[in-house]
């Protein structure tokens, strides 16, 4: 859809509404898809599990904040996107002056922890339901080189049937 001025930068509801309208009295829009029942509640799902991985980086982002504030200086073998179980027992095992530092990064990482079990459950639902539902869709995708089952998911729920 063609956008000018504003609507290029700001997305709103009122902003679209006007665009939708716009190419539909121009007769430039051909059809808008709704999609059904189904689609969307497995639409709510990915968009629950693209909540968590906000989560998810958030908590990371105030573990590693904590640590800088601190003075602690994460090994050079942990220092990536990846917590290794061998990183997480090292920040587990982490020596505090006091107590209250020590309480503060323990119930972060209860909380790093829930938010990484709820991420890996609802991620493997989702592709369980793929997989399940939209099998030939799925494997399709899948066969193409860098999409894995997230992004296969992500196509299925937003596009819904390929044909």
């Amino acid at each position: 859809m063609h956008r000018k001025g504003k609507e290029k930068y700001t997305k709103t509801d009122k902003i679209d509404a006007q665009l939708i309208s716009r190419e539909l009295k121009d007769g430039r829009l051909d059809s808008i898809v709704i999609p059904d029942k189904e689609r969307e509640q497995l639409l709510s799902l990915f968009r629950r599990r693209n909540d968590l991985v906000k989560e998810y980086r958030r908590i990371k982002s105030y573990i590693k904040m904590q640590l800088l504030y601190f003075g602690i200086l994460i090994p050079e073998e942990f220092d990536n996107d990846h917590w290794s179980h061998n990183f997480r027992a090292w920040l587990d095992n982490l020596n505090f002056d006091y107590s209250t530092a020590r309480e503060t990064l323990l119930s972060r990482m209860r909380s790093f922890r829930f938010i990484d079990k709820e991420l890996r459950d609802v991620s493997t639902k989702m592709r369980a339901y793929c997989r399940k539902h939209y099998e030939k869709d799925y494997y399709l995708l899948r066969s193409i080189p860098s999409i894995g089952g997230i992004v296969a998911c992500g196509i299925l729920c937003e596009l819904g049937d390929l044909r």
